[in-house]
């Protein structure tokens, strides 16, 4: 008797034993065919061909940024005036071009391949185009509407508190553009004045723009509000300040405050992405190549993480390993 039970216990136990293992097999296969990654080349490419669109952008706003923190301080002042003067000018034949057809440009410091250069910028005859276009250096309408100082509620009085009030904006802004840029272009060699340093700087505050626009805008819009509605203040010389609850309580101030926003936003857009492309491509393709190991990296870096994320680990690994010994042996060479 107790034979047969020993025998049939054990032969349950083993039947127990067996369907725990067949288990055990069934769930290691099945995290097995989870945690295996198919490769998509479909999103690789499209994710390496985002990476050739990213790296671009990255060296046209990092070479962009350097172009401008490279000027002389007279040729800043050109490209970003700060004299009331410059913008009242009614007549082109006016003005003085002699600042805009040889802005010179520093030697290049840094760079990780040490470049410096001597060229000197020569933007030539496309001074006066520029400033025709709206861009800095600006003159024209809105401020060619500027007879005087007075404002009333004449349309005289309108015009000119619109292009004085234009003019003082965008005089604060280009201030704060050239403290900006100013801040990077000091004599003393330091970690601020390096290429790399600029280039990720202004890469990083472009990518925050986007995200800030929600917190900015409405700041932006106060204070452009309040320096209009000041500019009417002081102007008016009406004791009651007609002129002033006019434009504060009726639209106008709140119009010019909107406009004037978008208008500098595409401007500050065009001329730190676009500008210098039409000033100087030649001196402008000088600082990428300076530049140019910066670029490759982050381009490899980012095809690296590409190749990681959309194709199997073996393929993630060997692209890591190659893009680490390609790292070291470029700074063994810089370092040697």
């Amino acid at each position: 008797m107790s034979n047969s039970l020993t025998s049939v216990w054990n032969s349950n136990a083993n039947k127990n034993i067996g369907a725990l293992q067949t288990k055990k097999k069934e769930i290691e296969e099945s995290r097995n065919v989870i945690t295996k990654k198919k490769n998509n080349w479909g999103k690789w490419g499209a994710s390496m061909a985002s990476n050739v669109l990213s790296t671009v952008i990255f060296i046209l706003i990092g070479s962009n940024f350097i172009f401008y923190t490279s000027l002389y301080d007279k040729s800043k002042q050109t490209l970003f005036p700060t004299n009331p003067q410059q913008y009242y000018v009614s007549n082109l034949k006016d003005i003085d071009t002699s600042d805009v057809s040889n802005p010179l440009l520093k030697k290049q410091q840094g760079g990780m391949n040490d470049c410096k250069s001597k060229d000197k910028i020569s933007i030539g005859n496309l001074g006066n185009t520029v400033r025709k276009m709206g861009v800095p250096p600006n003159i024209g309408w809105p401020y060619s509407m500027i007879e005087d100082t007075n404002m009333d509620l004449s349309i005289q009085g309108f015009k000119n508190w619109y292009g004085i009030s234009v003019s003082e904006i965008m005089i604060n802004l280009r201030k704060l553009l050239l403290i900006i840029v100013g801040f990077f272009d000091k004599n003393d060699k330091t970690i601020f004045t390096t290429d790399m340093f600029q280039i990720i700087f202004s890469n990083v505050i472009f990518t925050l723009i986007p995200l800030l626009l929600p917190i900015l805008l409405p700041v932006i819009f106060i204070i452009f509000l309040a320096m209009s509605s000041f500019t009417a203040w002081k102007n008016d010389e009406h004791p009651f300040h007609l002129f002033f609850l006019a434009i504060f309580f009726c639209g106008p101030a709140a119009f010019l405050s909107s406009s004037v926003m978008v208008t500098s936003f595409i401007q500050f857009l065009f001329t730190f992405l676009l500008l210098p492309l039409f000033l100087n491509q030649s001196k402008l393709k000088k600082i990428a190549l300076c530049n140019v190991d910066l670029f490759t990296y982050l381009f490899g870096a980012l095809c690296v993480l590409s190749t990681m994320i959309h194709l199997d680990d073996k393929y993630g690994y060997c692209a890591l390993i190659l893009y680490i010994i390609a790292l070291l042996r470029r700074l063994y060479k810089l370092y040697k």
